[in-house]
């Protein structure tokens, strides 16, 4: 859909001619079969098994070419969490595995461990057997270290690069192409270009997710749009890529790398390439789960689909273009396992969606952060040169909001 001009009011609703369904967000299953409707019921189970809450929890991890789930378990199951497995076996397959460590005993571990320079990345590992461990250096110099030597528990290590943040300096002679992903106008939707000042310049990043801050006195409701922390600071005011206002940056947080933009939002994302002008509503958000696909959606790259996660509550070093690199949590990590993009570059801020639910609406699932493993962006697929990345690391969304106490702007609250 294409939108131009200044709007002087928050539009209330979209027009339904001008939201596309688009191409369905998951192919066929590398087995075969609907992997999509098989992970939609797995996270909504997953998501039912985790809010019956209990200490022993340890993690969950999905096999939607199974249609399986596996929740491991340290010690004794409540009866509240029975109840809920018990009720979504109703749906699919749930195997109950016993777990050495909680998840909670794992990330006490590894908040120490972050700490300790050289670690580039730490997280309790799904089955909660132990915990993995990036190290800037090799395995070997990483096992002499006295805190991962003595850590109590085991601890998987592998080298792994400092986590690279994915925002992307704008060239002052380029000029952008204007289309709707690369320029776009009030209301703002996610997975666009915006710029902010950054070291005599200007650096580019992705809109994020539309969202609200309910419950204020006096008047209408604020809307933002969430984006990555590293992409600005507080009072920072960003534009779009040809100068246009958008708004300005409020409660800047980059110990887990997110931020809002204070703007008039659309509840939509865009989809497809980093050319596109083709737009989907917002349906509402869904949880992270390891083994769960999901999708990114950034405005130099355009949209990565078949993106497995790898890892969940990940304590991440994360290296912005400038300055010391910091830590940031809790954090999600995925990946493409076909050798194909994840992000890139320029993508920061933008969303990152579940491959479930509604194939004509998205699912938020998390905020582009950063990139790693290096690999050849493929030539036409980039707004503009930038370095590609085939592993992602987001800020989870369901926490983001919780943070904030904000609420997404999606088709329920623009239509109830």
């Amino acid at each position: 859909m294409a939108r131009a001009g200044w709007c002087v009011a928050v539009v209330a609703t979209l027009l339904a001619s001008g939201i596309a369904g688009g191409p369905a967000a998951v192919a066929a299953a590398p087995g075969g079969g609907d992997v999509l409707a098989d992970q939609t019921r797995l996270v909504a189970a997953a998501d039912l098994i985790e809010g019956a809450g209990g200490d022993g929890y340890a993690g969950i991890s999905l096999a939607p070419e199974k249609g399986e789930l596996a929740l491991y378990w340290h010690g004794t199951l409540p009866a509240e969490v029975q109840r809920a497995v018990e009720q979504v076996r109703r749906e699919v397959v749930v195997r109950v595995l016993p777990a050495a460590h909680s998840e909670r005993e794992l990330l006490a571990v590894a908040q120490r461990l972050a700490r300790e320079p050289g670690v580039t990345g730490v997280g309790p590992k799904v089955d909660g057997s132990g915990l993995w461990l990036g190290y800037a250096g090799s395995v070997a110099s990483a096992e002499s270290v006295p805190a991962i030597r003595d850590a109590g528990v085991d601890v998987d290590l592998e080298r792994r690069e400092y986590m690279r943040s994915a925002e992307l300096a704008v060239p002052s002679q380029c000029a952008l192409m204007p289309v709707d992903r690369q320029v776009d106008w009030c209301p703002f939707s996610g997975g666009a270009t915006f710029t902010f000042p950054s070291g005599g310049g200007r650096s580019r990043c992705t809109t994020g997710w539309p969202v609200e801050a309910s419950g204020v006195p006096g008047g209408s409701d604020p809307q933002y749009l969430l984006t990555a922390g590293h992409c600005g600071s507080d009072g920072l005011a960003v534009t779009n890529s040809v100068g246009a206002p958008m708004g300005t940056v409020e409660k800047d947080t980059d110990s887990r790398d997110i931020m809002l933009v204070k703007a008039p939002a659309a509840a939509s994302i865009f989809v497809g390439a980093w050319s596109s002008n083709t737009l989907k509503p917002v349906g509402g958000t869904a949880g992270n789960h390891v083994g769960e696909y999901v999708c990114t959606s950034g405005a130099v790259s355009g949209s990565h689909c078949n993106l497995r996660i790898e890892a969940t509550n990940a304590l991440i070093t994360l290296t912005p273009p400038t300055g010391a690199p910091y830590p940031v949590a809790p954090m999600v990590i995925a990946a493409s396992h076909d050798g194909s993009v994840a992000v890139a570059g320029g993508d920061s801020g933008g969303p990152v969606t579940t491959n479930a639910f509604q194939p004509s609406s998205v699912y938020g699932v998390g905020t582009i952060s950063g990139g790693d493993i290096d690999i050849r962006c493929p030539q036409g697929t980039v707004a503009q040169t930038t370095p590609c990345y085939q592993r992602v690391t987001y800020s989870p969304l369901q926490e983001s909001l919780a943070y904030y106490r904000t609420t997404l702007f999606d088709l329920h609250l623009m239509t109830g």
